[in-house]
């Protein structure tokens, strides 16, 4: 159809996997047909924006989130900004958001288990915010 339904769709798409859900489960979630959905995901149709809106809920993803279609180019400068921060951390402390990335990249929830009880490396800190 035209380059911004094909952007939308394909964020739709990309946000549906992350959801692991269905084609035909985000339909039902957000009240729309399998078919309609499809043609949306490839673009093929302009969908209004309270159909956005409503994949957007079902989705569980900010609608901001879902029409920022800037983000990728601001995915460097928010690696560099990460590579800064965490540049000079000791190493316990690196080890423990080490464990915290790969636990979101594999679906997993930030939490206490992720860098013990009190969320800060043991023997390092604990109980002092860091001052930057």
């Amino acid at each position: 159809m035209n380059e911004l339904s094909e952007k939308l769709g394909a964020r739709i798409r990309y946000f549906r996997g992350v959801a692991r859900l269905s084609q035909s489960e985000l339909a039902g979630a957000a009240h729309l047909t399998n078919g309609y959905l499809s043609d949306v995901e490839r673009g093929k149709v302009n969908i209004s924006i309270s159909n956005v809106n409503q994949l957007s809920r079902a989705l569980g993803v900010p609608l901001s989130i879902l029409l920022d279609f800037d983000g990728e180019g601001r995915r460097e400068a928010m690696q560099d900004a990460i590579r800064a921060k965490v540049a000079d951390v000791p190493d316990d402390m690196l080890a423990a958001l080490h464990h915290i990335v790969l636990g979101l990249a594999n679906g997993a929830e930030p939490g206490p288990a992720a860098s013990g009880a009190s969320g800060a490396p043991e023997g390092r800190g604990a109980g002092k915010a860091r001052e930057d």
